[in-house]
């Protein structure tokens, strides 16, 4: 799951007070009561930039992108020919509607960039890779006022996937859990190191250091609030529907034509969804990855891992199920999972 750190990223962070062991571990820290900072380097950035860029994207992924703007991000679906998800890169766009941006996992990037730079044939569009831009995500107790902790991000809102972009940062507001608030702070690496320089300077003198981790932890936070990532595993796996992009707002009947869509549809005005997404706990941690299968009774393949997130004695994942299985007996590689509820109908 932990992508290798940069050595030269890795070192900046260590010159701010991260410790390298805590940031390569594959485990989740729990400690929503503290402010925490999430490596990211699991992620890169993509601008998609030109005249034609809003108009290119709207006719190549499942959610409607004329509501991405410079305030409000939204998770979208890129879907093959057949309407399988292959990436659900989070889409963000800058003020003057010059450049959006999408946040994709770094083993899907290069597939991604390349398959849709085949489609923008006359459109006035350039597609980029930010090599040397950084993500980090942030963590916030729920239960504490740090709205003055907030303001040096720039301009903070109490609402999810919101976004803004300051003098030297584009943050993006993700869905958060009942104990923590969740930021994504990315941008030119040297900003975002000056950004958490100024957060750990914002700090009261007597709150504790912020705790480091890596992508472990935003991933089990990604589980809580239901949202999935697709990586290289699941890849083609899924139609939108079966990861729950519906109630996310990530998936748009009425947007218009984009590849996959006509089979998108039907499965939702035609078709009976006989596979659903849905969490699960597990009291150890398990030896499970993306793709792996979920037991339901005498089914061994009654689910599909799409997430996972370990911590030291604990897991979560979120799977794809078939909605016919027994839901009392699931289980993985012996151990048995139990269902969480999901936050959203």
């Amino acid at each position: 799951m932990n992508q290798p750190i940069n050595p030269l990223w890795l070192d900046q962070l260590k010159s701010i007070g991260a410790d390298a062991a805590q940031l390569e571990s594959d485990r989740a820290v729990l400690q929503p009561e503290s402010i925490q900072f999430m490596d990211r380097s699991d992620l890169c950035v993509v601008s998609i930039r030109g005249a034609d860029a809003g108009k290119f994207l709207q006719s190549q992924t499942c959610n409607d992108h004329a509501n991405v703007s410079a305030d409000k991000a939204q998770l979208d679906g890129y879907c093959s020919p057949k309407g399988r998800l292959l990436a659900l890169p989070w889409v963000l766009g800058k003020a003057d509607g010059s450049a959006y941006y999408w946040l994709l996992p770094k083993d899907l990037v290069d597939a991604a960039v390349k398959r849709l730079t085949m489609f923008v044939l006359r459109d006035d569009v350039s597609i980029t890779i930010e090599e040397d831009w950084a993500v980090m995500g942030l963590g916030f107790p729920a239960n504490k006022d740090v709205t003055g902790l907030e303001a040096w991000l720039g301009a903070p809102s109490a609402e999810p996937l919101s976004a803004w972009e300051s003098n030297a940062h584009i943050v993006l507001k993700a869905r958060s859990s009942s104990e923590q608030v969740r930021t994504l702070l990315f941008g030119p690496a040297d900003a975002i190191i000056a950004s958490l320089k100024s957060c750990q300077e914002a700090l009261p003198e007597d709150a504790a250091k912020p705790v480091w981790s890596g992508a472990a932890s935003w991933l089990w936070g990604d589980i809580e609030a239901g949202v999935p990532n697709i990586v290289a595993a699941t890849q083609d796996s899924f139609v939108p529907q079966m990861v729950n992009l519906e109630p996310l707002q990530g998936l748009s009947f009425t947007k218009g034509c984009y590849p996959g869509q006509e089979i998108v549809a039907r499965m939702q005005y035609l078709g009976k969804l006989k596979r659903t997404m849905v969490r699960f706990n597990a009291d150890a941690a398990l030896t499970l990855a993306p793709g792996d299968s979920i037991s339901a009774a005498e089914d061994e393949n009654a689910g599909e891992v799409v997430s996972v997130a370990l911590s030291d004695n604990a897991s979560t994942c979120l799977a794809v199920i078939k909605t016919s299985a027994d839901q009392s007996t699931f289980s993985a590689n012996g151990v048995s999972l139990t269902v969480q509820a999901l936050p959203y109908t």
